[in-house]
């Protein structure tokens, strides 16, 4: 039952949340694989991640401003908001980092996480903008071709980067 590669994929978008208290139009991430094993973002307590496999697509990652005008509060794990009038359990609420690299990285707006497949449904999605994997790379340049060529797109298209390097002896 061992995996050979782990990977995940996400897309940017907006997305129209919610509550018995008041809406907010906000960026949203649609997430797929294993995301949160990518992007461990700090949760406040009580709160866990979704898988972006799950069979039941409704969950949703709020993060605290979100969470603040939607509900006034950030201990809202297991309250109910709604995503196009579905609902959709929150699983609980990330702290936004802050400084001078979290606003160079774009985690300085607000933003929450669904499903990859809630937000081109529910919300406006750009497409895919991020695929990540993890995998054996045997022989140099191994895993870089095989995705290229998995993912079947023209080089003007995409980006692969390969980090192997980084998991060398002299890197850690």
């Amino acid at each position: 039952n061992a995996r050979l590669f782990a990977s995940a994929y996400s897309a940017k978008g907006t997305i129209t949340l919610s509550s018995n208290l008041a809406s907010a139009e906000v960026g949203a991430y649609g997430v797929g694989g294993d995301y949160f094993m990518f992007h461990p973002l700090e949760l406040e307590p009580g709160s866990m991640y979704f898988s972006g496999d799950d069979m039941m697509r409704d969950r949703v990652l709020l993060d605290q401003n979100t969470a603040w005008q939607l509900f006034g509060s950030n201990d809202v794990a297991g309250m109910t908001v709604y995503i196009g009038g579905v609902p959709h359990i929150v699983t609980g609420v990330v702290r936004r980092p802050d400084g001078r690299l979290a606003e160079a990285a774009g985690l300085d707006s607000t933003v929450v996480y669904v499903s990859y497949q809630t937000l081109p449904e529910l919300g406006n999605s750009h497409g895919i903008n991020h695929y990540e994997i993890v995998m054996p790379n045997p022989v140099t340049g191994f895993a870089s071709n095989y995705v290229r060529e998995k993912l079947g797109a023209e080089e003007k298209e995409l980006e692969v980067v390969e980090n192997t390097t980084r998991y060398s002896l002299v890197s850690r």
